[in-house]
């Protein structure tokens, strides 16, 4: 996802979905077939409020890459 201030205040981009079949998400979006990506993401509000937090705190245009668990929980990978 990324983060960017407009002019309104900092805000979550939309993100990008990527799903799997059991191929690591690297192999299988370079696989023909073996990937399904979705735009804007089905994320949960925690994972744009987390966007928006890394955001502000590098002060610019920023993205931030996270995975969400099948519990539910944003892990931010970079930023």
């Amino acid at each position: 996802m990324g983060g960017a201030d407009l002019g309104d205040g900092p805000r979550a981009l939309p993100g990008v979905e990527i799903m799997t079949d059991g191929l690591h998400e690297c192999i299988a979006r370079c696989t023909p077939a073996a990937a399904t990506f979705r735009c804007p993401a089905h994320l949960a509000q925690e994972a744009a409020q987390v966007t928006v937090a890394a955001h502000q705190a590098l002060g610019y245009l920023s993205c931030t890459d996270a995975i969400v668990t099948s519990a539910g929980k944003v892990v931010i990978l970079d930023g």
